[in-house]
């Protein structure tokens, strides 16, 4: 854990032991601590959605490139997970900055614009509690959810650090226009179990999923 990681969340590592705010903190490996929220997510009658912000940035990517990468569980995980959706990009569309002018997208901005509240953004506890009560009070209809579900195939993971880079340096229109067509190009299969628009064991190409993404994320110059 970085000096300025420990600042943030409190945790630090000891002689190989995590602490919290120097208290011992119990620890799993992550190998079981994966096949615990698979389990955990079975318990569900069905195949659930897992939302998180900046999901396609960050929690997604990562947990897609443990399940299949490292540790083999992607078949099982999918088992029990439809996809992703990324409250982020939801926000940004649900509630466009020209109908609210002033908003900002972090999950604490928008906790605090919406619930009227304050929170621990460093806690990953209350911040998935705060994301829910959020989420909740938006009630966002079908519609406007499968709209921005996902789900990371293999081929996904490999290319979407270049699309990420082309937002990261503030990509112009062009920048914007370029990354939609070199996703539109790619010839492989994309499934999304629970878009209303598709029957479940549809198979299609080009990754749809793309789209909106590469319209609505671009910073525009």
């Amino acid at each position: 854990i970085t000096e300025g990681a420990s600042q943030l969340t409190g945790f630090t590592v000891k002689k190989g032991q995590l602490y919290l705010h120097e208290s011992h903190v119990r620890t799993v490996s992550l190998f079981s601590a994966l096949k615990s929220f698979i389990k955990f997510l079975s318990y569900f009658r069905g195949p659930v959605l897992l939302a998180a912000h900046n999901a396609m940035e960050f929690d997604a990517l990562v947990l897609t490139r443990l399940m299949r990468k490292r540790f083999f569980l992607w078949n099982r995980f999918q088992q029990v997970v439809s996809g992703f959706v990324d409250t982020f990009i939801l926000s940004k569309n649900v509630y466009p900055r020209h109908l609210y002018p002033g908003i900002k997208y972090s999950q604490k901005s928008l906790v605090n614009d919406f619930l009227r509240k304050s929170y621990d953004a460093h806690d990953a506890l209350e911040d998935a509690k705060m994301l829910e009560e959020l989420f909740n009070f938006w009630d966002p209809n079908n519609w406007d959810v499968a709209d921005f579900e996902f789900l990371f195939q293999f081929q996904h993971i490999e290319y979407l650090h270049t699309f990420m880079i082309l937002f990261s340096i503030r990509c112009t229109v062009k920048g914007a226009l370029l990354c939609y067509i070199y996703c539109f190009s790619l010839k492989h299969k994309s499934r999304f179990p629970t878009n209303p628009l598709l029957n479940s064991s549809t198979n299609y190409s080009p990754p749809k999923l793309f789209y909106p993404i590469a319209f609505s994320l671009a910073k525009w110059p």
